[in-house]
């Protein structure tokens, strides 16, 4: 079981780093009164560390609540 997790995990980063790589573009983020622009790969690295580590801490949590 352990082997299919670790080949699912690979998989989905190989998966997440082909979407990366192909969106090289540049783009424009305006919120309230400033704005960024960097590459769409950027973009999609920083929210895809966002979400592994919100995922992380919200397990984390959890876990602390069943104790």
């Amino acid at each position: 079981m352990l082997s299919l997790r670790r080949n699912l995990f690979f998989f989905l980063i190989i998966l997440c780093l082909i979407v990366i790589f192909q969106n090289t573009g540049v783009v424009k983020i305006r919120f309230i009164f400033w704005s960024l622009e960097l590459s769409k790969a950027l973009l999609f690295f920083l929210l895809l560390l966002f979400g592994f580590i919100s995922g992380w801490l919200g397990h984390l949590v959890h876990l602390r609540k069943r104790r």
